[in-house]
C-alpha cells in the first residue's frame, strides 16, 4: 500500500535533514517543487548525487533553475551560501538499486548543466551593446513600441529620478548606465531558456564586461520588488532603475488609455505602483509627481500623442490611490487617510509619517482630537477665502487676540517641524490650537451685524484654517 502524503513528506524531510548533517550543507527546497516531489513518489528514498566541478563556474541561478524546474533535484549550499556539487534526488525506486539511480541522475544532470553552461559561455562572447541593439526586434507593447525604445526612455527617466532624489553625480551616472543596459539580457540565450533569470544574468554579463559593481548590481536587482514582501533593490542605482522601469510602464499604459480595470491588470500596474511607492518611501525619499511628468515626456518625445495634463493627473491619482490603500493596510483609519490626502503632502515617506502621526495623536487623546476636528470643520465652513487673512488687532476682543497669537505661533512651529520632517511635532503644533479655537467659538459671535467686525473675524478664521491647509483637512475626522 502507498504511504500517505503526510508520511511521505515526513520521510523526505527526515532524509534531507540527514543529508544536511552528513555533508554540512543546506538543501534548498522551494515549496512548489517540494510539494510536486511529495506527490510524485509513493515510496520515497532521499539520495545524493554530484555534478562536475566545471559547472560551479556557471552562475548558480541557472544551474539551480535547470535542476529544479527540469529535474526536480534540490541544490545544496555550503555554510557561506555558495552552491556545492552535491544535489538531492528523491527516488521512487527500490532502495536496493540506489546506486544505479544516482548514476543515471548524474548523467541527466550533466547533460542539462552542459546546456546551461553552453548558453552562458556563448552569451559571454557577445557584447552587451550588441544585445541591446537587438532589443529593436523585441516588442514591449504594440502601441508603445519596442524594448529598445523603453530602454532609451528608462535612461532619461533614471537621470530625472536621480535629480529629484538629489543623488550625487556618481550615483546618477551609475543609474543611467544600468538603465542603458538593464534590458540587454532579454535577448541572451540563457534568459530565453530561463526567463525567470532576467536581470540576474544581465548582472553577470555586466560584471564580466568590466562594468562598475554598482551598475551590475542595479541591473541584477531592477525587477525587484517582484511581489509583496520581496526585497527592494540593494543599491541606490538599482532603486532608481527599478522606479524608472515600473513608472515607464505605468505612464505608457495610462497614456494609451489602458489603465487597470477591476480584475484586469495584465501589466501588473498596481503591483508596480506599490513597488515604486516602497522604494520612494524607504530608499529614495522623493515624491512621484515630477517623475511621472518626466516619464510622460519620454513618450511625447517618442511621438506618442495624448493629453499630457490629463494623463499626468490620472497617473498621480492612481499612485496616490495605492498609497492610501497601503496606509489603510497599516491600520490607519479611513478618515485619517482622507484627512491627509486632502492636504498637500504627497511625498511617500512624509505621507506615511504624517498619517501615522495623526492616527497616533487621535488614539492618545480621542476627545481632544474630536473637539479639534469639529472646531476645524466649523471654522472651515465659515471661512471665506476671498477676504484674505490680514486681520486688524484693534478690532479684537481677548478671545480673538489669544487665537491670533496661538495661530501665528502654531504656524511658526508647523513650519519648523515640517522642514525637519517631524510630523509628530507638526500634529502637536496643530493640537495646541484646540483650546483657543474652542474659547473663540464660545465667546465670539462670528457673524456680527457690524460688517467690519464680522469680516475681521472671518479673516482670523481664514488665518486659523491656513495653518492646517498644507497638512491635512482635519474636518474629515470630525464626528459626522
Amino acid at each position: 500500500h502507498v504511504l500517505s502524503a503526510e508520511r511521505r513528506e515526513e520521510v523526505i524531510r527526515a532524509g534531507i535533514a540527514r543529508v544536511e548533517d552528513e555533508l554540512g550543507v543546506r538543501v534548498d527546497t522551494p515549496t512548489k517543487i517540494f510539494d510536486e516531489v511529495v506527490n510524485l513518489c509513493e515510496w520515497p528514498t532521499v539520495l545524493v548525487g554530484h555534478f562536475d566541478e566545471e559547472f560551479l563556474a556557471v552562475p548558480s541561478e541557472i544551474i539551480c533553475e535547470s535542476m529544479l524546474s527540469n529535474q526536480r533535484y534540490f541544490p545544496t549550499y555550503d555554510a557561506e551560501g555558495k552552491l556545492t556539487r552535491a544535489f538531492v534526488v528523491v527516488s521512487n525506486a527500490d532502495p536496493a538499486v540506489s546506486e544505479t539511480v544516482v548514476d543515471g541522475n548524474e548523467r541527466v544532470v550533466r547533460a542539462r548543466l552542459y546546456d546551461a553552461k553552453f548558453f552562458y559561455d556563448e552569451d559571454l562572447k557577445i557584447d552587451l551593446e550588441e544585445f541591446r541593439a537587438r532589443l529593436a526586434n523585441v516588442g514591449f507593447q504594440k502601441k508603445l513600441g519596442t524594448v529598445l525604445q523603453k530602454s532609451d526612455r528608462m535612461e532619461d527617466l533614471a537621470l530625472a529620478i536621480a535629480n529629484e532624489a538629489h543623488l550625487g553625480a556618481h550615483a546618477a551616472s551609475d543609474a543611467q548606465r544600468a538603465a542603458h543596459l538593464a534590458k540587454a539580457d532579454l535577448v541572451s540565450s540563457a534568459v530565453v531558456e530561463f526567463t525567470s533569470q532576467q536581470g540576474v544574468m544581465g548582472g553577470y554579463y555586466a560584471t564580466a564586461a568590466g562594468e562598475e559593481p554598482a551598475v551590475a548590481a542595479a541591473i541584477r536587482d531592477h525587477y525587484r520588488p517582484r511581489f509583496a514582501g520581496d526585497e527592494l533593490p540593494e543599491g541606490i542605482a538599482g532603486c532608481v532603475v527599478a522606479v524608472a522601469d515600473k513608472l515607464d510602464t505605468i505612464a505608457g499604459m495610462f497614456a494609451i488609455g489602458e489603465p487597470p480595470t477591476g480584475s484586469k491588470d495584465p501589466f501588473a500596474l498596481r503591483r508596480s505602483a506599490i513597488g515604486v511607492l516602497n522604494i520612494l518611501r524607504d530608499r529614495l525619499g522623493c515624491g512621484y509627481e515630477a517623475i511621472v511628468e518626466a516619464a510622460l515626456d519620454g513618450y511625447l518625445e517618442q511621438g506618442l500623442a495624448f493629453d499630457k495634463d490629463e494623463v499626468e493627473a490620472s497617473v498621480c491619482a492612481f499612485i496616490k490611490g495605492r498609497m492610501e490603500q497601503m496606509v489603510r493596510d497599516e491600520k490607519v483609519s479611513a478618515d485619517t487617510v482622507a484627512a491627509v490626502s486632502a492636504g498637500s503632502v504627497t511625498v511617500p515617506a512624509q505621507y506615511f509619517q504624517l498619517a501615522h502621526a495623526l492616527e497616533d495623536a487621535r488614539a492618545n487623546d480621542r476627545e481632544a482630537f474630536d473637539n479639534l476636528a469639529t472646531a476645524y470643520a466649523r471654522a472651515a465652513h465659515l471661512a471665506d477665502a476671498v477676504l484674505g487673512s490680514e486681520v486688524d488687532s484693534a478690532l479684537m476682543g481677548d478671545a480673538e487676540r489669544v487665537l491670533l497669537e496661538a495661530t501665528d505661533a502654531a504656524q511658526a512651529n508647523v513650519d519648523v517641524a515640517r522642514s525637519a520632517k517631524d510630523f509628530t511635532a507638526v500634529i502637536a503644533a496643530l493640537a495646541a490650537l484646540r483650546e483657543p479655537i474652542d474659547a473663540f467659538f464660545d465667546e465670539v459671535m462670528v457673524m456680527d451685524e457690524d460688517e467690519a467686525l464680522r469680516a475681521n473675524r472671518l479673516r482670523l478664521l481664514n488665518r486659523f484654517e491656513s495653518v492646517f491647509a498644507g497638512i491635512a483637512n482635519i474636518g474629515e475626522m470630525a464626528r459626522k
